[in-house]
């Protein structure tokens, strides 16, 4: 149980995190002069899929932090770390 809850949360953490990204790029690609045929449809859209995405992830995070298997991505970790260390540099 708990190898599945871990899976699950490296699941939604990578998978949802990357259509969360691309939903907010394509919102900001929007505002752009060249959008056309009534962008607010797609962006609507968007904004949905991000909302989704974010609230699906921090549902798998929370229960496979209530099991004792949340996900840790060192990776971030780290990149968010060094651009910390920058900033106070």
């Amino acid at each position: 149980m708990k190898s599945a809850i871990h899976t699950m949360d490296g699941l939604a953490t990578h998978g949802l995190r990357q259509i969360a990204g691309i939903a907010k790029l394509a919102l900001t690609a929007l505002e752009s002069p060249e959008a056309r045929n009534n962008p607010e449809n797609l962006a609507q859209a968007l904004n949905a899929i991000w909302w989704i995405a974010e609230h699906t992830d921090q549902c798998f995070s929370d229960t496979a932090k209530e099991a004792g298997s949340d996900y840790q991505d060192k990776s971030a970790e780290r990149r968010c770390a060094a651009f910390f260390n920058q900033k106070a540099a």
